[in-house]
């Protein structure tokens, strides 16, 4: 497939997630117009639960079309980019894939802070030991508690340290 054809099937794909997503929008709107309805019944006959049910269901419908609006607006933004530029737009869009996938490598590194790796068997699951697990410990068995002083433990081999 050489570049024109990219072009051209980038630029339908996001023609077609663009009308999809306002077709989307359309229904969650009516969707919205009804729970409000419902909501609207309870309040004149003091409903409580319809109120509660309506307007909740309203609030997050109303966000999630937020969501999906912004995306669109996204989606609408890429398309001129494609359309106008598109060496450009490739250059954007691989760009945000090295952002993301940056991320996600910090993300694991933190993740990897987090659960410290155990000096006796070298799992990396272990857990924290939380206070109230050793105020259990020394309630529990007192003094002669292990938990005492540690502040990890593994959870392959239960080692403590």
């Amino acid at each position: 497939m050489d570049e024109k054809e990219k072009q051209l099937q980038t630029i339908s794909n996001l023609e077609n997630s663009i009308a999809s997503n306002k077709k989307g929008m359309v229904i969650m709107l009516v969707m919205a117009v009804v729970l409000f309805s419902i909501a609207s019944y309870g309040w004149c006959f003091e409903k409580s639960f319809l109120i509660l049910i309506g307007g909740i269901a309203t609030f997050a419908l109303i966000w999630l079309y937020c969501q999906l609006y912004s995306g669109m607006k996204k989606m609408e933004k890429d398309l001129s980019s494609a359309r106008s530029n598109y060496g450009k737009y490739l250059k954007d869009q691989e760009h945000i894939k090295e952002l993301r996938k940056a991320e996600r490598l910090q993300q694991a590194r933190i993740e990897g802070a987090q659960h410290p790796q155990c000096p006796m068997c070298g799992s990396l699951q272990t857990q924290r030991i939380t206070t109230a697990k050793r105020v259990v410990s020394v309630y529990a068995v007192g003094l002669a508690s292990d938990k005492i002083g540690k502040q990890f433990e593994c959870k392959a081999c239960k080692y403590k340290w």
